[in-house]
This record gives C-alpha cells, structure tokens and sequence, in this order.
C-alpha cells in the first residue's frame, strides 16, 4: 500500500508514531473483551496516551473506536469495568504536560485547523466527499483492486457466525460512513490529502483480510498468491529506488525531496565567513533543523527559539540563511538583501541558499 510501502520512507516522521499507536490501541481493545486484567487496560491506557502525542489526527480514530465500543453491546459491558480508571490515569499521567502547554498555546493549533476546515452548512459537500473517496482509493491500492473482483464472496457471501472482531470492524466503518458524510455536511475542507487517511483506514486490510480468512479457510485463492508475490516484489524494488535515491541518484544530478541539496550548499559556504559568526540564524521550518544537525559547533536560533546556547562564542557577527524552496516567505521580503548565495541545481530548479552577515545583537 503507497501510504506505507513508499511514503513511510520519505515523509513520515510522527505518522509512524500514529500507526503505532492505533495498532496499540486496537489491539489491546480487542485484547480486553478476553481478559479484563490490570495490564491490559494499563497497555491501553499507554497506547492512547502515545496517540495524544503523535498527532492530533489521532483523535479521529479514538472518536470512532470509542463509539465502537459503546454501541456495540458485546465490547461495552466487558470494557467498562472499575479497571478502565487505570486507563484513564495512564492517559493523564502521559498527556498532561504537553496538554497544559496546549491549554496556554491553543491559538498556535487554532491557526493551522481554520486555515483547513471552513466551518458552516456546506451544501456542496459532493464534490468534496467525492475527493475523500478518491483518496481512500489511493490510500488502499492496490488492495482494493483485489477486491473488485471478489465483492460478493466477501461481503455478500457469509459463511457460518461472523467472528466477534469482524462484527467489531464492520460497524466501525459503518460509523466512518455516517460520520463523514455529517462532517462533509457541516464543514468544508479544503483539502483530503491521502497521507491524512491512517487514523480511518489503517485498519481496513486487516477487516479484509478476516473476511477472507473466513471464506477461505485454510486454503488460500489464487489471487491472493500474485497479490503477496507482487507486494514482495515491489517492496524489494521500492527499497532498492530509495536507497539509489540516497547514494547514486545525486552523483548523477537527480535529487529527490529527501536529498534537496541544502547540506551540500552548507558544504559550499565560504569557510571565511563561517569562522567569524556565532549565531545562525533562521526564519524556516524546514531549513532550520538541517542548520542545526550541520553545525553542531554553532548557536541556532530559528524564529525564536533558541538551540546549542553553549555554544556562543566571542564572536561579533551572525549567519542569517534562508533559500528559495517555498517553506516561507522569507526570500520575497530579502530577494535584494543578501551578501551571498550557493546555487544547486535539482532537476530543472535551481536551488539557491541565500545568506546575509548581520550584528550578533540584532539575532539574540
């Protein structure tokens, strides 16, 4: 599955850390409608609490697991019992600090929500529901191919008592129908990218794959052998492309958004001009944790924050670097203040790290 099998290697840093936590979560819900023990609500407890700390996308699983829960007659009366206030202390012990610090900073959270969720009736939530399926195509391919062609044994075809899990997991995604469309409804997004779908689809192989399981048996369809020979084959080939990425690729000039040239535009600064500042300076997000990792043995201040205090030194003059890869805005405001520039070239774009010395007053 893309979201897993390719991106995981590029982009995703907290994501991994959701995945995670929602495995954790359901397993240890499920884990608990068998044995009701300390442990196990204890292990709950941490999984949601690592969840709360992955990203806030988590909250989206955990409305949806927990409605589960309590609609589903079987899972609530063995859930609820006086062990779950374990739970729930865990969660506490775990989320408190970085919680407080949100209570204080909530406008930060705030700002980045409205700029992707226009609240209001939104009559024209087709289109936009539309894009959310388009992109859960996306997020489930190439499994949901398979599917296609055996719709009807799997989801039509019931042989025997559906297991407990699998009754678990159908009106799980029968809630994520209903709550979606409520939620396309009353907001408009102005997006649904696919990397935003684990915290709902993560678990919908797993669904799948029960209900083949349970048509199947022991014996295992053909279609599902070329399915797990193609699935090894691409992984054995998207890992090989991501390492060519890392080491051949840029000897011959291809870049990829894992290796843009910003640490070989380090390489190139003027050693001169590095020896004499003792703070670098940055206004990017993206370029700021790349200054920082290069030059261990400099101060560096990105926005207001400041990192390796130590290491100020008696120098007179500080670093402020910036470049032109669009993370912010930086480069419009100081297109003709600068005293010089490294170039790269990725592609057909030509990367360029902007600089400017400045007083070391004016960056502390």
């Amino acid at each position: 599955m893309p979201s897993f099998a390719w991106h995981m290697h590029q982009g995703f840093t907290h994501t991994v850390l959701l995945g995670l936590s929602i495995s954790m979560t359901f397993f240890y819900i499920i884990k608990i409608q068998y044995k009701q023990n300390l442990i196990n609500y204890l292990f709950l407890g941490l999984s949601i609490g690592i969840g709360m700390l992955s990203k806030y996308s988590y909250f989206v699983f955990l409305i949806l697991i927990s409605l589960t829960v309590v609609l589903n007659k079987e899972t609530r009366y063995k859930f609820f019992t006086n062990n779950f206030y374990l739970s729930l202390l865990t969660i506490l012990v775990i989320t408190l600090p970085h919680y407080y610090w949100l209570f204080d900073n909530w406008e930060l959270i705030y700002s980045q929500a409205k700029e992707r969720i226009i609240g209001g009736n939104n009559l024209y939530f087709f289109p936009l529901y539309f894009e959310f399926f388009k992109s859960s195509i996306g997020f489930l391919s190439p499994l949901i191919f398979v599917l296609l062609f055996k719709f009807n044994s799997i989801f039509l075809n019931h042989k025997g008592e559906k297991p407990s899990i699998e009754k678990f997991l159908d009106k799980f995604f029968l809630l994520l129908l209903i709550l979606s469309f409520l939620v396309f409804i009353f907001f408009d997004f102005k997006e649904v990218k696919v990397r935003w779908l684990h915290p709902v689809l993560m678990l919908f192989p797993f669904w799948i794959f029960l209900k083949f399981e349970k048509n199947y048996g022991s014996t295992t369809p053909i279609f599902i052998k070329i399915f797990t020979l193609s699935a090894v084959i691409f992984s054995i080939l998207i890992l090989s492309i991501r390492v060519a990425q890392l080491t051949i690729a840029p000897k011959f000039g291809y870049y990829s958004r894992i290796n843009v040239p910003i640490i070989s535009a380090f390489e190139s600064l003027p050693k001169e001009v590095i020896d004499e500042v003792g703070i670098i300076k940055s206004e990017d997000y993206f370029l700021g944790p790349h200054i920082v990792s290069f030059f261990s043995d400099k101060s560096v201040k990105i926005y207001n924050k400041s990192f390796n205090k130590k290491a100020l030194k008696d120098k007179k003059n500080c670093l402020v670097m910036w470049d032109n890869d669009g993370y912010d805005d930086t480069v419009t405001k100081n297109m003709n203040n600068y005293d010089g520039k490294i170039t790269k070239m990725v592609y057909d774009f030509e990367y360029t790290l902007f600089y400017r010395i400045e007083d070391i007053e004016t960056c502390k």
